[in-house]
């Protein structure tokens, strides 16, 4: 039997594939906003990144990676977290002659921090949104340009901790260890990331164009750039079509189910952006 696969590692961000500086054994990752204990103000960051174990240079994790805060209403530095690695697993794959066949073994790498602070510091009506920036990605990704020289971000935006002189409670939607997941040519195939937001607030999903970050080679102070710019569509690509196929890859709005059939072999890059709201108002956005 012979398969031939479409590796695409899947997740809301963004897939690339690090060495001290670049990042090309980063397959993908998220950012969540936790408030603890019902308490606004005290906040845990999680940052989960999934990295390529067998073909990073350095084969183990970072200990630590940074996270930082910007407001939206400026894009104003807020505050940088180092998040420090609490836990890794390995990817299981239902398709276990692909992953064989093209070596790969993904962990999930937690990281967390967790702060208190008064939330009137956070009151801004606009909100503010935590990022992860790092160079770069692989230089094999099929549908976008220079993407060696791209950096990867990460990205979740909250609300002001306080609405209306009261204080506001709200945690970003989580997720469960994912498996990993190849994409086979021709092959019908769905995926299914759903989040589960503790608030019960209702979450959209849609596709939209990857960030690049400011990172570069040469850079990677994080704490004085907090406005990004999307990545370069190779042609005949863009957020509705990164997969190529029939159908190309989509994603249902409401249960956040990934299908494609694909007809093209590649190394794709994709993002999902999952929208929360209360009451119909939108108070979050995730990507």
């Amino acid at each position: 039997m012979h398969v031939r696969c479409i590796i695409a590692i899947l997740w809301l961000g963004l897939l690339g594939l690090i060495a001290p500086i670049r990042a090309d054994h980063i397959v993908g990752g998220h950012i969540e906003i936790q408030t603890v204990n019902n308490k606004a103000g005290n906040i845990k960051v999680v940052l989960k990144l999934y990295f390529d174990a067998l073909n990073a240079q350095n084969s183990t994790p970072n200990e630590f990676e940074k996270v930082v805060i910007f407001r939206k209403r400026d894009n104003a530095f807020v505050r940088g977290l180092l998040c420090y690695k609490t836990k890794q697993v390995p990817f299981e794959y239902s398709n276990e002659y692909c992953s064989t066949l093209n070596r790969l073994k993904v962990l999930e790498i937690t990281y967390e921090a967790s702060f208190e602070e008064d939330p009137s510091a956070f009151s801004d009506a606009m909100g503010y949104y935590a990022t992860h920036d790092r160079c770069c990605r692989n230089d094999n990704i099929t549908n976008i340009k220079n993407s060696r020289l791209a950096g990867i971000l990460y990205r979740t935006d909250f609300p002001a901790m306080m609405r209306n002189g009261k204080p506001f409670i709200n945690s970003s939607p989580s997720f469960n260890v994912l498996s990993g997941e190849y994409i086979c040519l021709k092959d019908p195939f769905k995926f299914n990331f759903n989040g589960v937001d503790i608030d019960g607030d209702s979450l959209s999903y849609q596709f939209m164009t990857p960030m690049q970050g400011a990172s570069n080679a040469n850079y990677t102070d994080m704490t004085s750039q907090g406005v990004f710019t999307p990545v370069s569509w190779q042609s005949g690509y863009n957020e509705n079509n990164a997969i190529p196929g029939n159908p190309p890859l989509t994603i249902d709005p409401v249960r956040g189910t990934l299908s494609v059939k694909a007809n093209q072999i590649g190394l794709y890059v994709y993002a999902v952006v999952i929208s929360e709201y209360r009451n119909k108002r939108k108070i979050r956005t995730n990507w």
